[in-house]
């Protein structure tokens, strides 16, 4: 039988150096929403969850229902890392490999993207760390198990009531990591780590499973595992290629530029940016205590020819997100949806209150779709700031459709899907 302490003792301190396996990521999107709605309810309204929703919103399609992932991995403990995402065929949709120098990420198809060490490309991806766990749920160990061939042994987790950590804050939300709430995790007895982590809402049915198919602990790695042979015909681009292409199209002299040199070209992105801030005043947005997303995301392709007025259009665009009585056509993408689907209902915290939107920062991934910061502004309450997209349809900028339907649900409203056949309004006369 496991020593149980044993256990708990290498819970807090996870005994590996090399990873290589399989895992497989199982979620339930309603239910993790619900989840968020019901943590936000307990810890007094929305000041309670704009941690979580911060990291949260993100750009991208509204998931399925229910959704599954399967990765295939190999790790050094703060080293290199390779992942290879999988389609539910088998292909690999997606590589990205960490050699200790840079970072490569290769599409199954298009061009291949090398940026500097650090820029995480790895997704998130679950590895059976424990430590979300420890201090957040008690842990009632059970019986013995044995999980890809591996000694382990089943613990119980246990909500503990009061303000602990419901959702990891280094980890986005749609990972479906919840490390406060009830159900039940597989422990490796050797290593400490999660073999199979279940959690579970309030009546017992599974909100997210993620465990390892397969798993290899602390055995070798070749060298070929974190090097990738770029073929000739697919071309390889950096960052600061990109850069450098927006800088020239913007009118700047890039003749002298060295492409390896990266601060400089970094430092010239920065002037121009700043230099549009200055000018205008719908541009002057910053965040405080971070960086603006220009000085942290990577765009593209090339922004818009007039970019001043694709930031007046994305301003007055954002300001359909909060509950102003005008239609949402014209301002959200398929904003007609929403508009069919009737008055949007009141969150609790702003009955009674005076709730504006403004658009409080963006930077544009390509010509035709921007990544944005929005503030929700409550008379007397909390002002929170969310991330999301916008997007160039028909000759104008808008809202992107998940962009809101994340926000309404956030407060507990579901969004209509896109996939609902619009109403039959009989036959024309």
């Amino acid at each position: 039988m496991a020593d149980h302490g044993e256990v708990a003792l290498r819970m807090l301190d996870p005994q590996w150096t090399t990873l290589h396996g399989t895992v497989r990521a199982w979620l339930h999107h309603g239910r993790i929403r619900r989840r968020l709605a019901e943590r936000a309810e307990e810890m007094g309204g929305a000041a309670a969850v704009i941690g979580v929703v911060a990291s949260s919103a993100r750009g991208g399609p509204m998931p399925a229902e229910e959704t599954e992932t399967v990765t295939r991995f190999w790790i050094e403990r703060d080293g290199r890392s390779r992942y290879e995402f999988l389609a539910p065929d088998g292909r690999v949709e997606r590589t990205a490999i960490d050699d200790g120098r840079s970072s490569l990420v290769v599409p199954e198809h298009g061009q291949i993207l090398r940026t500097e060490r650090g820029q995480s490309s790895s997704g998130h991806v679950w590895i059976g760390d424990p430590r979300v766990l420890v201090g957040n749920v008690r842990l009632r160990f059970g019986h013995d198990e044995s999980v890809a061939g591996r000694a382990a042994v089943r613990v119980e987790t246990v909500p503990v009531a009061g303000e602990r950590e419901m959702f990891p804050r280094h980890l986005p939300l749609e990972r479906g990591i919840i490390s406060g709430a009830g159900g039940y995790a597989i422990v490796d007895v050797g290593s400490g780590l999660l073999l199979r982590y279940e959690v579970r809402d309030t009546e017992g049915r599974p909100i997210s499973r993620h465990e390892f198919v397969t798993i290899e602990v602390d055995e070798p790695m070749p060298e070929e595992t974190f090097t990738y042979e770029i073929p000739p015909e697919r071309m390889e681009r950096t960052p600061t290629d990109i850069q450098l292409e927006m800088l020239e199209r913007a009118g700047v002299d890039v003749s002298e530029f060295d492409r390896t040199d990266v601060e400089r070209v970094r430092r010239a992105m920065d002037e121009h940016f700043r230099s549009i801030r200055d000018e205008e005043p719908v541009g002057r947005m910053t965040r405080r205590g971070r960086r603006p997303l220009a000085e942290t995301v990577a765009p593209l392709g090339p922004p818009p020819d007039d970019e001043s007025a694709a930031r007046e259009q994305i301003a007055a665009a954002v300001t359909a997100l909060a509950p102003d009585g005008r239609p949402k056509e014209g301002r959200i993408e398929r904003g007609e949806v929403l508009d069919r689907s009737g008055p949007e209902p009141v969150h609790p915290v702003a009955r009674g209150r005076t709730v504006t939107a403004e658009l409080r920062d963006l930077v544009f991934l390509r010509e035709d779709e921007a990544l944005i910061e929005f503030e929700i502004r409550v008379s007397g309450g909390p002002n929170p700031t969310f991330p999301g997209r916008a997007v160039r349809r028909s000759g104008r900028w808008l809202v992107s459709y998940e962009t809101a339907a994340h926000l309404r649900e956030m407060g507990g409203n579901p969004a209509p899907s896109l996939l609902d056949p619009p109403p039959d309004d009989g036959p024309a006369e």
